[in-house]
């Protein structure tokens, strides 16, 4: 089998994309941060959605060693 190049490609899109979501985050105060709900729910979302990107090329390379 072989690996998905597209599919690879377009999840590191998403990582990449979230990520960049994540730094502007970073860049709040933790007072700023901890103020606002959205901000905690938004980076728990980013990094969800980041994480599972990455299991989905994981899994991607594992299946072409199979």
């Amino acid at each position: 089998m072989e690996i998905d190049k597209e599919k690879t490609l377009n999840k590191i899109n998403i990582i990449e994309t979230f990520l960049s979501e994540l730094r502007q985050l970073s860049a709040l105060s933790l007072n700023e941060f901890k103020n606002d709900f959205k901000n905690y729910d938004s980076a728990k979302y980013n990094l969800q959605i980041s994480i599972e990107a990455m299991i989905d090329i994981g899994n991607n390379i594992n299946n072409f060693s199979h």
